[in-house]
């Protein structure tokens, strides 16, 4: 059996066809995966930015916290600035929480999970005992050390969600 001229060229366009889509398969899936990891980047970034953010504005809501506790009457304008500073706090709180979807959504790992609830459990208490600063029914220390416990949390999310993925 014979190959003629035209059949050689047909096998090796049909040969060269089929690499070519082997090839841009490889692409692809190269580029999906790419996709996801930058997913990940950015949520990632979202989280660290939005805790630090919240971190920040929480530790001027303790100290202001800490004044109002340990004025005999505190000013109106301290009070207002303590509510003002507890909803930023709470803003770049919750702007961590929609990144923190994306990661427990798509990478989620069991030590992530775990300082998720944490951070929460400590958030839900820091905003539990403003009511109690406002209306002077805490103890100074003990506003001191439920603040500084949710920071500390924050930081720890943070980082457990910043490390790389095969230390987890």
């Amino acid at each position: 059996m014979i190959m003629t001229l035209e059949r050689r060229l047909l096998s090796l366009l049909s040969l060269m066809l089929g690499a070519s889509l082997v090839l841009m398969g490889l692409r692809v899936e190269v580029a999906l995966r790419d996709r996801a990891t930058a997913r990940r980047f950015e949520a990632l970034e979202g989280v660290a930015g939005a805790l630090n953010e919240a971190a920040g504005w929480q530790a001027i809501e303790r100290g202001t916290g800490t004044t109002i506790l340990n004025a005999s009457t505190p000013a109106e304008a301290l009070l207002t600035r303590f509510g003002q500073v507890g909803e930023r706090g709470d803003e770049a709180a919750a702007r961590a929480e929609r990144h923190l979807e994306v990661l427990l959504t798509d990478f989620s790992t069991s030590e992530l999970e775990a300082s998720v609830q944490r951070w929460r459990q400590s958030l839900a208490t820091l905003r539990a005992a403003r009511a109690g600063v406002k209306r002077h029914g805490l103890e100074s220390q003990a506003w001191v050390s439920l603040a500084t416990q949710n920071i500390g949390r924050e930081f720890d999310l943070r980082d457990v969600a910043l490390r790389p993925v095969g230390d987890h």
